[in-house]
């Protein structure tokens, strides 16, 4: 770590406590407002745990929509939300396929979940009307992109 960049770190780390509520916060407003949607899987917490929420991780039902994830970003970000994937299974990355020779099948349950995943923003700074404004955006997307009822019963029987 260079001195510039432990100086700043310094002072960071006496808004660390202060950040993290906020994250909570964020987080605990995009659940409450995001609960009933149920093409939506909500990052859930564990009582005896404490998360960073450094990032707040959807999935989205995608059996329920017209849409995909990148069709599902493309759409938050016409709205002026950044958004984007932040993970992507291990054994996808270029190094482990080359090096160890993984294929996607070798870990399904990483690699059915990957397609599925977007990280909202998440940062102290954000507005109670930004929140609002992203689960808005969110709530408008999966409105307009729903499969019809119909065909998700026909998909669930086969």
């Amino acid at each position: 770590l260079t001195d510039i960049a432990s100086a700043i770190g310094i002072h960071q780390l006496r808004k660390a406590d202060r950040f993290h509520r906020r994250r909570t916060e964020i987080v605990e407003a995009y659940n409450h407002a995001l609960k009933g949607v149920e093409e939506l899987t909500l990052p859930q917490t564990m009582p005896d745990r404490i998360h960073s929420w450094h990032l707040c991780v959807l999935r989205l039902k995608l059996d329920r929509l017209k849409i995909d994830r990148a069709q599902f970003i493309t759409e938050l970000q016409q709205r002026g939300i950044g958004t984007s994937v932040h993970w992507q299974p291990l054994h996808m990355h270029p190094y482990y396929r080359e090096i160890y020779g993984y294929a996607p099948s070798d870990f399904p349950t990483a690699c059915s979940l990957y397609p599925e995943i977007i990280t909202l923003p998440l940062f102290p700074g954000m507005t109670e009307t930004d929140v609002t404004y992203v689960c808005d955006s969110i709530r408008n997307i999966v409105a307009a992109n729903l499969k019809k009822a119909e065909n998700r019963k026909q998909r669930a029987e086969v």
